[in-house]
């Protein structure tokens, strides 16, 4: 289901908090010996609305007007009040350069595998605190990293994912040499966003 929320935004202010940018997110991950993957249940549904602001979220159905109580898709400043949250709920492990979160996708980077139990628990206790939920089916624990080969004519990017490799996307790509890359679906998003990011940020690429 979408609900147009046009009219709304329209007259929201533009939350200026940013995501963070992609390449530096996939670049922090070189050198670790095992990457942890996690993705949070069902996004933006997490965050509560205010009472008083929930209907304001309302739409029409057949079967009569509903609004959601929690914070929707579509909205202006849903993306970046989402960013802004996961980051308080791991500030201390981000700023141990312990754990990357871009929205939805969290990594927890292992630099020395007798780690990877500690790492984990801290991560989940943080997690827990703030009652974030995962999707278990997107969890991928203690993931050795491969990485992305580049060429001048032809850069590939691969992700391994259990027991068989698949291409994930290809694209003419100067910069990324050796950046570090998971072998999960969960990351994939992190490597499209990254290409596409690039293209726009190099107008005189070839893509």
């Amino acid at each position: 289901m979408c609900v147009d929320y046009t009219d709304l935004n329209k007259h929201c202010p533009k939350d200026p908090f940013g995501l963070p940018r992609i390449d530096e997110v996939v670049d922090s991950t070189a050198g670790c010996e095992l990457l942890t993957f996690l993705d949070c249940y069902s996004g933006y549904h997490q965050i509560s609305l205010k009472e008083d602001d929930q209907i304001k979220t309302s739409f029409i159905t057949p079967f009569g007007a509903y609004c959601y109580t929690t914070m929707s898709f579509g909205l202006k400043n849903a993306g970046a009040t989402y960013q802004r949250d996961i980051q308080q709920c791991l500030h201390d492990e981000i700023h141990d350069d312990l754990v990357e979160a871009y929205v939805v996708d969290v990594v927890i980077k292992t630099m020395d595998t007798s780690t990877l139990i500690d790492n984990l628990g801290r991560t989940f206790k943080a997690l827990n605190k703030y009652k974030w939920k995962l999707n278990p089916k997107n969890v991928f624990l203690g993931s050795p990293p491969v990485y992305c080969s580049a060429t001048s004519s032809a850069a590939t990017a691969y992700v391994r994912i259990p027991q068989k490799s698949r291409q994930c996307s290809t694209c003419d790509h100067q910069r990324m040499s050796r950046t570090s890359k998971s072998s999960s679906v969960a990351w994939l998003p992190l490597v499209v966003l990254y290409l596409d990011w690039e293209k726009k940020a190099s107008p005189s690429s070839n893509f």
